[in-house]
């Protein structure tokens, strides 16, 4: 659960620096607090040695061992009820995987999106 105390803790995963860093800086001057990782793999290995986070904002498409959905799936068995939002420019077959994740966010997005979609996801809890 959120503390109301503290800011919300979003972790950004994209292998794009500029959208990484874009997109943290856009939600940290709306009060979020952020980690980023630039891979599925660097992810995984912050959120197993325990960094915590409110919600994991992932890309699909990353280089490594670990997309965007193994990464979803991997969270949500080592931390179920984990919220989750994945976002991809590509319309291939990654829809058919969206229900892995509480929300879906098609590439480009609008800052305003994001924040209500973060809004919604921590106000209501998962989908």
């Amino acid at each position: 659960m959120i503390d109301d105390q503290r800011a919300p803790v979003i972790l950004v995963v994209d292998d794009e620096p500029l959208v990484r860093s874009t997109v943290c800086e856009q939600l940290q001057s709306t009060g979020y607090s952020v980690h980023t990782a630039a891979s599925g793999d660097e992810a995984y290995d912050m959120i197993s040695e325990g960094v915590h986070f409110d919600v994991l904002l992932t890309d699909v498409r990353m280089p490594g061992t670990i997309d965007g959905f193994g990464l979803v799936r991997r969270v949500l068995a080592l931390l179920p009820g984990a919220r989750t939002i994945v976002m991809s420019g590509f319309v291939g077959d990654d829809h058919l995987e969206t229900r892995a994740a509480d929300r879906f966010i098609g590439k480009p997005f609008t800052m305003a999106r994001l924040q209500r979609e973060l809004s919604d996801l921590l106000t209501s809890g998962a989908c």
